[in-house]
């Protein structure tokens, strides 16, 4: 950032002693600004909020950096199913703003599922294709074009510099760019990828979580345990989380309410209750 334009900056929003919430805002603000001069102004810098206090303000720019990319990776293989429904549930909300595109070699995911995470025909581009330097070419026209909320792609990134092509593009079409390491067996281990880390402004590792249903032994709401093993300005943090899904319609929208929010832990509990007796 030019000398003009931190000055700009800093006369627009000062820091106010007695306003700790607008400070700490600002800070979040000028950081981010430092860190992508590409755009214009902080008053364009919104991030994509999970909705959850917890994890919103744990972030430096109070939730996701968008033009920025940011890694999701499976804990282990058997946890590659939470990281797509976990990557899927951030589609959801960028896709509240603009259409999102989805970038993949495997076959096509199942529709209804995508449903529960307000993912549909209308909102959701899919590329599909075999060969892996198509997949980052489409990740980053998608990314450059501006017309996108998000872009997700599921794919390992050969090289640095092709990491660091995702992270311009994104800058450039201020745009939110999510990735998701194919599913070979190098790609699950606690060490991630250096040349996504490197590059990206956060890591996330998911693993899957029990779900509970109030009502009986049937899967309830999707559950992931998160770990936000980096964040560029940031620290590492972990949570339980899940997708509220609860059907109920909003009478105003017409929309199902869905998002995240923290999970309690699931404990292990006599069936019947206890006996009253005299104390």
């Amino acid at each position: 950032m030019t000398k003009k334009k931190l000055e700009k900056v800093t006369k627009n929003q000062r820091m106010n002693r007695g306003d700790k919430t607008a400070n700490l805002k600002y800070l979040r603000q000028l950081i981010a600004h430092l860190e992508y001069p590409s755009v214009s102004s902080t008053s364009s810098i919104i991030p994509l909020t999970f909705g959850v206090s917890e994890i919103d303000n744990h972030l430096p720019w109070g939730g996701l950096m968008p033009a920025a990319l940011h890694e999701i990776a499976a804990e282990t293989s058997n946890d590659r199913p939470a990281a797509l429904g976990f990557g899927a549930a951030l589609l959801g909300l960028a896709s509240q703003k603009a259409p999102v595109l989805w970038c993949r070699s495997a076959e096509n995911l199942y529709a209804p599922g995508l449903e529960l995470f307000q993912l549909n025909k209308d909102n959701l581009i899919f590329v599909n294709t075999s060969k892996n330097q198509q997949l980052l070419w489409s990740m980053e026209e998608g990314l450059r074009s501006g017309a996108l909320a998000a872009v997700l792609g599921e794919i390992n990134i050969p090289t640095l510099a092709a990491a660091r092509r995702l992270q311009l593009a994104a800058e450039d079409g201020n745009t939110l760019a999510f990735l998701i390491p194919s599913g070979n067996k190098k790609s699950y281990n606690s060490t991630l990828e250096p040349s996504i880390v490197t590059a990206a402004v956060t890591c996330w590792q998911v693993a899957s979580a029990p779900s509970y249903h109030p009502l009986g032994p049937w899967p309830g709401q999707a559950r992931w345990r998160l770990k936000l093993k980096r964040c560029r300005g940031g620290k590492s943090g972990e949570w339980l989380m899940e997708w509220c899904d609860d059907g109920e319609t909003n009478r105003y929208t017409n929309q199902t309410a869905c998002g995240f929010r923290l999970a309690t832990t699931i404990c292990d509990r006599p069936s019947r209750p206890a006996q009253a007796g005299s104390i």
